[in-house]
């Protein structure tokens, strides 16, 4: 334990790394308010994933999303009632749990672990009695790679994942059904280890990089010509 204090402290400094501290706590306190389990991280190596994905070997550990700083975020995007929200690689469903307190007509879930999926399910169950919003959250398990994009889907979310193999693969299913039903699309990457990837996608700009409460986001919306050449 020390000697990850010591590293971390080494790589992020002594603000920063109180801050992150901080959000692994509030984590826990989050998992003990509601009886559910979101808190641990899962190493990829032991996820019970189907070998038929083919996408192991791309695929990252798990690692749960900071609740405030997270939801401090979306205050900051224009949702509506009409805005459909997927996280790629949902893991056990924090994310989602966050993203359901805004008004998005509903939430998904995109994980290929069996395990993850069925520690989602199990959340979800203990937490919609507390917080009936919650009934909006859909799991999907299945590959990143071959989920089917709708065209109602218009904020894509991802902490980190997979590789730049995957990633390329699910924004081009992304700018597919972008080029049949162009509209206003929102990508939110925490953590955002394939920023070149997502640069060489010209549908697409910067909006926003920055950092809040110790934590790296960057923002990206559809181009507006792209929109307009879809009129």
């Amino acid at each position: 334990m020390l000697i990850i204090l010591f590293k971390r402290l080494k790589e992020y400094g002594l603000i920063r790394s109180l801050k992150i501290a901080r959000n692994r706590f509030e984590g826990l306190l989050f998992d003990l308010r509601y009886g559910v389990d979101t808190f641990t991280r899962v190493p990829i190596a032991n996820m019970e994933i189907d070998v038929a994905t083919g996408s192991i070997a791309h695929g990252n550990k798990c690692d749960p999303s900071p609740i405030t700083v997270l939801a401090k975020v979306f205050q900051g995007l224009p949702i509506t009632e009409q805005d459909v929200f997927v996280d790629f690689g949902c893991g056990k469903g924090r994310a989602l749990f966050v993203a359901a307190r805004f008004p998005f007509k509903r939430v998904i879930g995109v994980e290929f672990a069996a395990d993850l999926c069925a520690v989602a399910r199990r959340n979800i169950g203990k937490m919609v009695c507390k917080r009936p919003e919650i009934r909006r959250v859909v799991i999907c398990e299945g590959d990143a790679s071959t989920f089917a994009i709708e065209e109602d889907q218009t904020f894509f979310y991802w902490f980190n994942p997979f590789d730049e193999i995957i990633m390329r693969r699910v924004l081009d299913n992304i700018c597919d059904s972008l080029a049949h039903h162009p509209r206003h699309l929102m990508l939110v990457f925490y953590h955002p280890t394939c920023s070149t990837v997502v640069d060489s996608f010209k549908q697409f700009c910067l909006t926003k990089d920055f950092e809040l409460g110790g934590c790296h986001f960057r923002l990206y919306e559809t181009r507006e010509e792209v929109i307009e050449r879809g009129r």
